[in-house]
């Protein structure tokens, strides 16, 4: 059984995994280090991220905040649920009392137990609250003693990096089976509606009518608390009140479902994409259907999300309503976001496009008549490149999106698509939209869209997040991984080397996490280097100030010397005037020497300074590489993965298909195969996941 302070120092870890602050891997190395050297209870438990290096002194005492705090709330919860369950305060006086408490916790760090601030707030009185406080403490000593303490809602899980505010319902009280369906109760009968909005009672014929007070013991029987209608009760007491009906006593709230935020694209998605056929020769005067838009123009609009609001059952439980989704609106290049982020224009004209990552940005277009080469050099630019040739060997193209006849031995990086109307040779392509291209050989293709390949992939590698398009398309000696499955008319051949498919999977993302884990490390190790380097200019200026002060004393004391002489000489007294010359020496030499040690002292400032400017920038770039993760890991939990493989030919054996959590290799040819990975359940009830025949 672990330790006091090392269970502390692994919920710790986990609070600083939840904010992005540390990497699961990190939190392991820091427990097992922790492990290590075992200390006492009484030890910072988690000072060994700090002596680790994972984690600075300030960024340690926040984490141990939310983490203290998020230990308080569970409580805090529980408190505000009793009081909501016994009608003291409504569930927006108690969340309204914990996002103030949140406040006070988080930022002035002020432990203020909502019981007190509800009490300030005059929703409770102190007697009220020290009874719930009572309430609650038997309650930890009945489960703390095993036995069945009426159980209250428990603390739905915080989302990563966030602290939970929300006061969820109350559980249900027992609701006897009289209040679930009429029974003779004497003169009447209480029955609940199957939603629990509506309490009735059903009054029997040829009996004395009940009173107020009794149909308000009844209800309180059958657990109705809330909406009790009193104009109801009386009118239910009548005489002349209908019998052998259910009459309505008391009205629940129906919660009103919220809405989730949405976005209106005012311009064409999908110009050339998927199954839209491109000729070998491209008119590039013709635009075609790409749309065009001029500075200004509306390109996208976003309508907020609306929260739903919660109801009330007659029971006075809180009926919940689902948590609304946001929408995230992005604008890049040539685009920007209005004030209220609820639009984005173009700044300038072009062609808009929307990013398999969800960024709207607008392409000026840069054409190049011929091929680009030796006489155009490197292009780097914004916007929409438009070659009327080849992408020639040994030339790099980075722009927003790239049109071009062919690609030979080029490297391209668009943060839009890619659309060739010819092949690629021997190239690198990154893109963060759609590749589209006649064949691939000896090519890499990393794309954020689909990858559209209309007759070959040959000793190529292929890795997109969305679906690889193949369906007239061969692949030979490849391999292609694509999360939203593969599409494609044969794999393999009976002479070459077999197709590695990996589908399902975002190895695309999942490489790019590895290169920005890879430059954080090369960054803390670069920083690392900085801090020793810095640490040595600082005591080289430091150890020259005592010898600047020290010289400047020296100075001061010949420069007194020297006006006493100066007296001394004017007076006619020939020695003090030989000792005034041998004296204007020393001063010479002091001065040039206390020159040089400024100069040192200046020459070492500046080289502070210059460090400690490349450890800011250090310091930002992991920052930014920090934030490039998040938003990758995002992206894919935002975009579904189909571990599916659909090929319309042969399939030749030796071809390997992996999906998540299933690998097969064939050991025969197959024709019009179909596969996907589903959980299996077999013959002796275990279940495992197969790529089994889909259908």
């Amino acid at each position: 059984m672990e330790s006091k302070a090392l269970e502390v120092t692994r919920e710790i870890g986990e609070v600083a995994e939840r904010l992005h602050l540390l990497t699961a891997v990190q939190v392991q190395a820091a427990l097992a280090a922790r492990a290590m050297k075992p200390l006492d209870d009484e030890h910072d438990p988690g000072l060994v991220f700090v002596e680790e290096g994972l984690l600075s002194r300030a960024q340690l005492d926040y984490v141990e905040t939310v983490r203290r705090f998020k230990s308080v709330r569970i409580a805090e919860k529980r408190f505000g649920d009793l009081a909501i369950a016994r009608g003291w305060a409504t569930w927006e006086q108690v969340n309204a009392a914990m996002e103030v408490q949140k406040i006070l916790f988080m930022k002035e760090h002020k432990e203020v137990m909502i019981g007190e601030m509800l009490v300030r707030q005059h929703v409770l009185t102190a007697d009220q609250r020290d009874i719930l406080l009572k309430v609650q403490h038997r309650a930890r000593q009945e489960a703390a003693a095993g036995k069945a303490a009426a159980p209250v809602a428990a603390a739905a899980p915080a989302a990563q990096g966030e602290i939970a505010t929300a006061v969820e319902a109350p559980a249900a009280p027992p609701i006897p089976a009289a209040a679930r369906k009429p029974a003779p109760a004497g003169s009447y009968a209480i029955s609940i509606a199957p939603d629990h909005l509506t309490a009735y009672v059903t009054l029997t014929e040829g009996v004395s009518r009940p009173g107020v007070e009794d149909l308000r013991q009844a209800l309180h029987l059958a657990h109705v608390e809330y909406g009790i209608d009193e104009e109801a009760l009386q009118q239910a007491c009548d005489p002349a009140a209908p019998t052998g009906q259910p009459l309505p006593l008391a009205h629940g709230l129906a919660p009103r479902p919220g809405q989730d935020a949405s976005i209106e694209y005012l311009f064409d998605l999908h110009p050339l994409k998927a199954g839209r056929e491109i000729d070998d020769a491209i008119d590039f005067k013709d635009r075609g259907d790409i749309p065009q838009v001029e500075a200004g123009a509306v390109l996208a609009r976003k309508q907020p999300a609306v929260d739903g609001v919660p109801g009330r059952d007659v029971h006075g439980r809180v009926l919940k309503v689902a948590k609304v989704k946001d929408a995230r609106l992005q604008a890049g290049n040539g685009a920007q976001l209005t004030p209220d982020r609820l639009a984005v224009l173009a700044q300038v004209a072009g062609h808009p496009v929307l990013t398999a990552s969800g960024v709207i940005a607008v392409h000026p277009e840069y054409r190049i008549d011929g091929n680009l080469g030796y006489n155009t050099g490197h292009v780097d630019f914004a916007g929409r490149v438009i070659v009327s040739g080849t992408v020639q060997h040994g030339f790099r193209v980075k722009c927003g999106e790239l049109v071009a006849k062919e690609i030979e031995g080029g490297e391209v990086e668009a943060s839009g698509d890619v659309m060739v109307a010819g092949g690629v040779i021997g190239a690198r392509i990154r893109a963060d939209g759609v590749v589209k291209a006649k064949y691939l050989h000896t090519t890499h293709v990393e794309a954020m869209g689909d990858v559209l390949v209309q007759r070959e992939v040959v000793e190529s590698t292929v890795e997109t997040s969305g679906v690889f398009h193949g369906e007239t398309c061969t692949l030979l000696a490849s391999t292609v991984s694509a999360k939203g499955g593969v599409v494609v008319q044969e794999i393999g051949s009976p002479s070459s080397p077999p197709c590695h498919i990996t589908v399902g999977v975002d190895e695309r993302v999942l490489h790019q996490i590895e290169q920005y884990e890879a430059a954080i490390a090369a960054q803390e190790q670069a920083l690392a280097a900085l801090a020793e380097e810095i640490t040595a200019r600082r005591k080289e200026r430091e150890e020259l100030e005592p010898r600047i002060g020290a010289l400047a004393q020296v100075q001061d004391k010949i420069l007194v010397r020297r006006r006493e002489l100066e007296q001394a000489a004017s007076a006619g007294d020939g020695q003090a005037k030989h000792l005034l010359e041998m004296l204007h020496e020393q001063v010479a030499s002091t001065e040039q020497e206390l020159d040089a040690l400024f100069a040192a002292q200046d020459a070492a400032a500046a080289a502070l300074a210059e460090l400690q400017e490349k450890q800011n920038a250090a310091q930002e770039e992991m920052v930014r590489l920090r934030a490039e993760i998040v938003r990758l890991h995002d992206w894919m939990s935002e975009t579904a993965a189909k571990p599916e493989l659909k090929v319309q030919k042969m399939t030749y054996q030796g071809t390997v298909i992996r999906a998540p959590h299933s690998e097969v290799r064939l050991s025969e040819d197959k024709k019009l195969l179909w596969l996907e990975e589903r959980e299996v359940t077999g013959e002796q009830g275990d279940t495992g996941w197969q790529l089994v025949p889909k259908g």
